[in-house]
């Protein structure tokens, strides 16, 4: 167990997961000030996944020459200017160019952490650690629209709610420096030919993402326009379901046996479906209730890392940069369905989401079987 590395990842999981769900409750300000239909309005989700992709794939075929010291202090100061750069928005061009500094930052601070996870981590522990890790997101997530609401509340600018940020880089730029110039041990080459059952983990998480990321990022855009739910109040919505994901994934990190994981991941994408429909039907507060998904994802990445040990790290690489390209689809399909059949058409996608990579879980189960 290296605790440097550990301490790094956590920090940069959590400045990606603030960035990342300050977008959503961002998003109606910033497409209300340059009056943006939602066609539009969804680039902002759209080119910034667009520049992650390219982001992400571009340290795939680099990740060897590039050290975690260098990429993390090169994202202390990526992130810092993406803390400010809200405030140069001022056109649809603008708009577009502080989308794509936002993606890319975004992806890669998250990239930084799950990879900084497997150099610090024990195989036998990285379950739990990987809980632990994506519980940050879930704690961020929540924090990112409460800092909107109260900004907006003390009628304070929007565009000064990632300030927050600027503290905690300079704990990670600090962190970066003693990280060494070479990054911690690896567990795969950075290239490698994906097999069947790898194929199918890249549409697991795919599908997977676009549901959880659809569902965060179109809630308060969907309950203010169409329930009429005020600002603070729909952003209160947020904030639940991501404490419910914090939550969910900090009580997997403290105890999870290893003989509950199989289990586990069904149950969490069950009751994803059935907070995203029930929600959207019937009883709004269920969209939080939603946030029990959460360990989800950190189990099924750090299976994929025990299952596949010898390209951990590279297939860690593709499954973010697939995910990234599968948010760009999503969230372009997303806006073009709110302009033409309502936002309350378009916030069905999400469960459509969830159903393929249910599919998808059982279909990798019984190939990992097989190659048993």
């Amino acid at each position: 167990m290296k605790p440097l590395f550990i301490a790094a990842a956590f920090l940069a999981m959590s400045l990606a997961s603030f960035l990342d769900n300050l977008r959503g409750p961002l998003l109606p300000l910033l497409s209300h000030r340059l009056g943006l239909p939602y066609g539009q309005a969804s680039w902002f989700f759209g080119i910034g996944n667009l520049a992650a992709v390219v982001g992400l794939f571009t340290l795939l075929r680099y990740s060897e020459r590039i050290s975690d010291r260098a990429l993390t202090i090169f994202l202390f100061f990526s992130a810092s200017l993406a803390s400010v750069a809200l405030f140069a928005v001022n056109s649809f061009a603008t708009f577009l160019l502080a989308a794509v500094l936002w993606g890319a930052t975004i992806s890669l601070l998250g990239a930084l952490g799950n990879t900084l996870m497997i150099h610090g981590t024990d195989v036998h522990k990285r379950g739990r650690f990987f809980c632990g890790l994506h519980m940050m997101y879930g704690l961020a997530s929540f924090v990112a629209p409460f800092v909107v609401a109260q900004t907006v509340a003390k009628t304070l600018p929007f565009e000064s709610s990632p300030l927050w940020l600027l503290p905690f880089l300079l704990v990670l730029g600090g962190l970066g420096l003693k990280l060494g110039k070479k990054h911690g041990p690896t567990t795969a080459a950075p290239k490698h030919r994906l097999n069947t059952a790898q194929i199918w983990i890249l549409i697991l998480f795919g599908s997977y993402v676009a549901g959880e990321v659809l569902l965060s990022t179109w809630m308060v855009t969907y309950l203010v326009d169409f329930q009429r739910t005020p600002m603070t109040g729909a952003a209160s919505v947020l904030s639940l379901f991501f404490l419910m994901m914090g939550l969910s994934r900090g009580l997997c990190f403290l105890s999870l046996p290893p003989a509950w994981e199989g289990r586990l991941l069904w149950v969490s994408i069950s009751i994803a479906l059935v907070g995203g429909i029930v929600g959207r039907f019937w009883w709004t507060p269920a969209l939080a209730l939603a946030g029990l998904v959460g360990p989800f994802f950190p189990l099924i990445m750090a299976r994929t890392s025990r299952v596949f040990p010898e390209v951990a790290r590279s297939l860690t690489l593709w499954i973010l940069g697939t995910t990234q390209f599968t948010l760009v689809c999503a969230q372009w399909i997303t806006g073009q369905v709110a302009d033409r059949f309502g936002i309350q058409n378009a916030f069905l996608m999400p469960n459509l989401f969830f159903v393929v990579s249910a599919v998808s879980l059982f279909v990798y189960l019984q190939l990992e079987k097989k190659a048993a």
